[in-house]
């Protein structure tokens, strides 16, 4: 079943039940029993919710100064920092040579 729609609509209970699977690098909706796909796109799209917040409350107010903190989207922002974490090590990477078992059956 194929739709042109503007946005996405389709929901995890439907790929579930129909045993679809999104490839999102490949930017295909595959069939997992047939293997047969059909190739999509990939969109930037606002993902409407409810809320609820007591209209008599006094931080009503406060938060409605402040939309990024009761409605975040972080689709479409860069970081505003140039902040790099890393993690110095010293020497090389620790690890041990495959030890074979010429004693033991294998199972």
């Amino acid at each position: 079943m194929i739709a042109e729609v503007t946005s996405p609509i389709i929901g995890a209970d439907f790929l579930k039940h129909f045993n679809l699977v999104i490839h999102l690098r490949k930017r295909r909706l595959i069939d997992a029993q047939t293997s047969l796909y059909t190739l999509g796109t990939l969109s930037k799209n606002s993902q409407p919710s409810i809320i609820t917040m007591d209209t008599t409350s006094d931080l009503k107010s406060v938060l409605s100064e402040f939309p990024d903190i009761t409605n975040p989207s972080l689709i479409g922002k860069s970081a505003t920092h140039d902040t790099v974490h890393y993690i110095i090590t010293r020497g090389p990477p620790v690890k041990a040579k495959p030890r074979y078992t010429q004693n033991y059956t294998m199972l």
